[in-house]
């Protein structure tokens, strides 16, 4: 989250609109209750594993690397289209 909180433009958006912008299903991906605990707001590079599973295998770990990626762009798309929506009704 504190990656497209920071991303460019995102604070000039309304409120219901940073929201929005978060709840995108770009911006989720599904892991298990233990897992996602124990990666917490930790991105794929810095995420070691869960201490009960194991290292994170890399050809996983470098598959995640590119969806985030993938998700970092496809979440600058709505926000500029956001804040242009915003200044075309200005």
């Amino acid at each position: 989250m504190k990656e497209i909180t920071d991303m460019e433009g995102f604070d000039l958006l309304p409120r219901e609109q940073q929201i929005k912008v978060l709840n995108m299903d770009v911006n989720f991906v599904g892991l298990g209750k233990p897992t996602n605990a124990s990666k917490n707001a930790k991105d794929w590079s810095t995420w070691p594993g869960h201490p009960k599973y194991g290292k994170v295998p890399e050809i996983i770990r470098l598959e995640m690397l590119e969806r985030e990626a993938v998700a970092r762009e496809a979440l600058k798309k709505p926000i500029k289209e956001r804040l242009q929506s915003i200044e075309n009704n200005s």
